[in-house]
């Protein structure tokens, strides 16, 4: 009987020592709901606003700095062509360039040689009456003349002496005179241009 009355209090007991418990844990539950629930949610603080507008701002200037750096990559890509460009037309520039420093060469001897040309033509020929000094006027050698009515002599000295008379010859159409070293002067009348042979 005494047993069983314990047992019945040791349970009123242990009851009554949980409903405070009970109770308490409640209270703390209703007071952090309510707490939560007079505080409102987080992302209606003002400085949930402030920072959520600072990372809008970030972005958005993120977003300027992204396309920026594309339009400068696109610029600098389109001056590397550029460059590029310029190069391959300096390539094309020099290479026109050494072509025309090989024409103006290839021109330049063409000038030359005519040139030599020319005063080796000086040099074999001669025309218009007159005593030429041999030497000194013109060169030993066979010269040739198409003139008609014709005079010329070699002579041996320009004394003007009918003895310093070598050779001579009046006749009209072509003419061949050999003129030698050793002659002194050749003189030429009415007989148009002479041409050394060779």
């Amino acid at each position: 009987m005494r047993s069983r009355a314990g047992a019945v209090r040791a349970a009123v007991t242990s009851r009554w020592w949980a409903l405070p418990l009970t109770t308490g844990s409640l209270a703390l539950m209703l007071g952090a709901v309510l707490g939560f629930q007079l505080r409102g949610s987080p992302t209606a603080s003002v400085e949930y606003q402030v920072l959520s507008e600072e990372a809008r701002t970030l972005q958005h200037q993120v977003d300027n700095q992204a396309d920026t750096i594309s339009d400068l990559r696109d610029e600098r890509d389109d001056l590397r062509a550029a460059v590029d460009d310029l190069d391959d037309r300096e390539d094309a520039l020099d290479s026109r360039e050494e072509e025309l420093d090989e024409r103006e060469d290839e021109v330049a001897a063409r000038e030359d040689a005519v040139t030599e040309a020319e005063n080796q033509a000086a040099e074999n020929t001669f025309s218009g009456s007159g005593t030429y000094t041999v030497g000194e006027d013109i060169e030993p050698g066979t010269y040739r003349s198409e003139g008609s009515d014709c005079y010329w002599a070699r002579l041996s000295s320009t004394t003007g002496h009918y003895d310093s008379i070598i050779a001579n010859s009046f006749s009209s159409g072509p003419q061949v005179v050999t003129i030698e070293p050793g002659d002194a002067a050749f003189e030429t009348s009415g007989c148009g241009e002479w041409s050394k042979d060779g």
